[in-house]
C-alpha cells in the first residue's frame, strides 16, 4: 500500500440507483468529489454484488434480498463486512437514517480497533406523507426514521444536512454540525431545452408542467381543478404531470374529464426529463407551507430552473432560498384552488413575456450545479476531518 492525501469516502445508499428519480444527488456529486481528487466508494443495492456504471459513473453494488427487514438486514451485513475489510483505508462513512441503526455495532467495534473511520449521518428529507395517509408498515417506517435520526446524535461523530432549515429541525449538535450541502442540476445536460422550447404563439395553451411524487400533500390535485377553472374562464393552458403516489389516482380521474388538458405520464428514466421539460413552458410547485417542504429543497426546482422553464411556486422558504424573491416568478400566494388560479391568471396576463422570463431563470441555475453542491459537501468533510486532526485525510490506497 501507497500512502494517500486524498480522503476516502465510503458512501452508503441503500436504494437501487437506477430506480432512483433523483440518483444524481449521488451519482453526480461522487463524480464532482473524485473530479477533486477525493476517494469515493459510492454503495447502491442491486440484484447482483459487483461494480456497474450509470451515465459514465462508476459504483458497486452490494445485493439485497426484496424482503424489507431481511433485505436490510443482509444488505448491512454484507456492507459491515466491506467496510471491515477496507477499515484503515476509510476516512469517513456517509450514510442516511436507514442505514443508521446498522452502523452502531461498527460504531462499537471502532472502540477497540485503531485508526477508525468517522460515522457521519447525512440527512436530505424527512417523511413527506401525513402519517393517516398511510399502512401500518409506512406509519412504522416512518416513526423508525424519527427514531433513528433523535438517537443518532448520541453516537455519530458528524452530521450532515440539504439546508439550514433542515439541521435546525433535526436539532443537529453544535459539536456534530459539519455543514449543508444543497440539491443541484447537471446544467450541461439541460443547456438545449430553452434554445429548442416552442414557446406559446397566439391561441395557443401555455403548458404547466410537474415532475416528481404525485402524494396528496403536494396540491396537484388543487393546482388541476384551478387550471380547468381557468380554461373554464377561457385562459388557455395545459397540464403534463410525470410521476406516481398515493394522488395519482384522484389525478387521472381528473384528467379523464379534462378534454385532454390534463396529461399523466408513469415516473420515467432520468435521461428522459430534459425531453419532457422542453414540452412545457412553466415548471410548477405547488407545495403548503410546512416543515416538511421548506427544510428540504427539490431537485426539480433546479431542473426547471436549469431548462429555462418559468416558475410557479407557492412562496416556502426552500424556493426562495434558491430564487431570492424574483420579480419575475409567479407566486401562489396559498396552496389552495383559488390561490392557484389567481398565479395562473398572472402567467397569462404576461405569456408574451415567458421567453424572456426562461431566459433569466436558466441564468439562475449556473449557481446551482452539482459540482457547486459537491465543494460544499467537501468543506463539510474536512471541516471534520480537521476537527478529529485529520485534515489532510489519512487513507491509504484504497481498493
Amino acid at each position: 500500500m501507497t500512502q494517500s492525501a486524498q480522503p476516502h469516502l465510503f458512501w452508503i445508499h441503500t436504494v437501487s440507483l437506477p430506480d432512483q428519480l433523483d440518483s444524481a444527488t449521488w451519482l453526480d456529486t461522487t463524480q464532482a468529489l473524485r473530479n477533486m481528487g477525493w476517494q469515493v466508494t459510492l454503495i447502491s443495492s442491486g440484484s447482483r454484488e459487483g461494480t456497474a456504471s450509470l451515465r459514465g459513473i462508476d459504483y458497486t453494488v452490494v445485493s439485497k434480498p426484496n424482503v424489507y427487514f431481511l433485505g436490510q438486514l443482509l444488505y448491512h451485513l454484507k456492507l459491515s463486512r466491506r467496510i471491515l475489510s477496507n477499515w484503515r483505508n476509510i476516512d469517513i462513512i456517509l450514510f442516511h437514517q436507514m442505514s443508521s441503526f446498522w452502523m452502531i455495532p461498527l460504531r462499537l467495534l471502532s472502540l477497540f480497533l485503531w485508526k477508525r473511520p468517522l460515522f457521519v449521518l447525512d440527512t436530505r428529507t424527512l417523511p413527506m406523507e401525513h402519517t393517516e395517509n398511510l399502512g401500518l408498515k409506512d406509519r412504522l417506517r416512518v416513526a423508525f426514521f424519527m427514531f433513528v435520526t433523535n438517537y443518532s446524535r448520541l453516537w455519530v461523530d458528524g452530521q450532515l444536512a440539504i439546508t439550514e432549515p433542515m439541521a435546525e429541525a433535526i436539532k443537529i449538535p453544535p459539536r456534530q454540525y459539519w455543514g449543508v450541502w444543497p440539491s443541484g442540476v447537471d446544467a450541461e445536460r439541460f443547456q438545449d431545452v430553452q434554445t429548442e422550447r416552442r414557446w406559446p404563439q397566439a391561441g395557443d395553451p401555455v403548458r404547466y408542467v410537474y415532475v416528481g411524487a404525485l402524494s396528496t400533500e403536494r396540491n396537484l390535485l388543487g393546482f388541476c381543478r384551478a387550471l380547468e377553472q381557468a380554461n373554464a374562464e377561457g385562459i388557455p393552458c395545459e397540464m403534463l404531470i410525470v410521476g406516481g403516489g398515493t394522488q395519482e389516482a384522484d389525478l387521472k380521474a381528473l384528467a379523464a374529464t379534462s378534454e385532454g388538458r390534463i396529461q399523466m405520464l408513469p415516473p420515467v428514466p432520468h435521461d428522459q426529463i430534459p425531453e419532457l421539460l422542453m414540452q412545457a413552458h412553466v415548471g410548477v410547485l405547488p407545495f403548503p407551507d410546512e416543515q416538511r417542504f421548506n427544510v428540504s429543497s427539490p431537485i426539480k426546482l433546479f431542473e426547471y430552473l436549469a431548462s429555462g422553464l418559468v416558475i410557479y411556486s407557492t412562496k416556502l422558504i426552500c424556493i426562495t432560498s434558491v430564487t431570492s424573491d424574483h420579480p419575475d416568478i409567479f407566486w401562489a400566494k396559498a396552496s389552495e384552488d383559488a390561490a392557484f388560479l389567481a398565479a395562473i391568471r398572472e402567467v397569462h396576463q404576461q405569456r408574451d413575456r415567458l421567453p424572456e422570463i426562461g431566459a433569466e431563470m436558466q441564468s439562475m441555475a449556473d449557481k446551482w450545479t452539482w459540482d457547486e453542491a459537491a465543494k460544499k459537501l467537501a468543506r463539510g468533510l474536512q471541516k471534520g476531518l480537521a476537527q478529529f486532526g485529520r485534515a489532510e485525510g489519512n487513507s491509504m490506497t484504497s481498493t
